[in-house]
């Protein structure tokens, strides 16, 4: 990629519990039920971010109850915060969510908190996609990052390549979500939501040139490449090498009434099996 002049940059966005209200619940489109939680976007400045981001993406999967979403609560990013620069993550984001849900009055304290955590490698993020939602949260937006001395960030969210896929992308959210076109409370982008040209971004931001230049900002600090490496394998306690001790619950493994092995006596020795044949390539 740098070879063909593209600047990689790593980070990923996280579902972020803040702590500081309840969340709605809101059907999956599956017939389950999803959390909605804010989002915050973190990006690798260094390594040390790289590995701070590895940890904090392993504890969103890892680290609460399997029957919740994926997300991380801000309370974690204490000491796991350095090398990484974050965006207030847009229209889903930490800032514009409170906004929309009628919850201003929790900026001023989410501001500080991210802001104790990430200093001048924090960005608020504006989009503009034509939504009433983004019209309605930016001067807000505007008027405190300007008050807590903030830079501004223009981002834009593609969800397709041209204009002229809105209409299947749409019914492909459906086709998802298991809604139909002509619902009315649904799951809504616009044909904005396509892949914008670095000029058609100037033009859309012109009145907020500090915001455009931001953007080439974090590029230049986001400038972390992790390198290749070989597969990191787990320690294993061999007699030698590939050969494996066996531990106590293979042996204490219930068998089936035909005496073959159960799944939980066979699967220890596949996993094994696995790493073992791995270790000597």
């Amino acid at each position: 990629m740098a070879g063909a002049g593209i600047q990689p940059i790593v980070g990923c966005t996280l579902s972020v519990d803040c702590g500081d209200q309840e969340h709605q619940v809101r059907p999956s489109g599956l017939g389950g039920v999803m959390q909605t939680l804010p989002r915050l976007v973190l990006l690798a400045a260094t390594e040390a971010g790289y590995r701070n981001l590895l940890r904090l993406n392993s504890r969103a999967f890892l680290d609460h109850p399997g029957t919740e979403p994926a997300h991380i609560k801000l309370s974690w990013l204490e000491g796991h915060a350095d090398g990484l620069i974050a965006l207030t993550g847009g229209p889903d984001g930490l800032f514009d969510r409170a906004i929309v849900s009628g919850q201003p009055s929790l900026l001023p304290a989410r501001a500080d908190a991210l802001l104790r955590l990430f200093g001048d490698r924090l960005y608020v993020e504006l989009q503009r996609h034509g939504t009433a939602d983004e019209r309605m949260v930016e001067p807000a937006l505007i008027d405190l990052a300007y008050a807590k001395g903030i830079p501004l960030v223009a981002t834009n969210e593609p969800f397709f390549a041209t204009a002229e896929d809105y209409e299947a992308h749409d019914a492909l959210l459906c086709i998802a979500e298991g809604r139909l076109l002509a619902e009315t409370e649904r799951r809504h982008l616009t044909a904005e939501h396509r892949f914008k040209t670095r000029a058609e971004m100037t033009a859309l931001f012109r009145d907020l040139p500090e915001a455009l230049a931001s953007t080439v900002e974090i590029a230049e600090r986001a400038s972390f490449r992790p390198v290749a490496r070989k597969p990191i394998l787990p320690r294993s306690r061999c007699r030698g090498r590939g050969r494996w001790t066996r531990p106590p619950s293979c042996a204490s493994a219930p068998r089936t009434a035909c005496g073959a092995a159960s799944m939980p006596r066979d699967r220890p020795q596949l996993h094994r099996g696995a790493v073992s044949r791995a270790a000597r390539l």
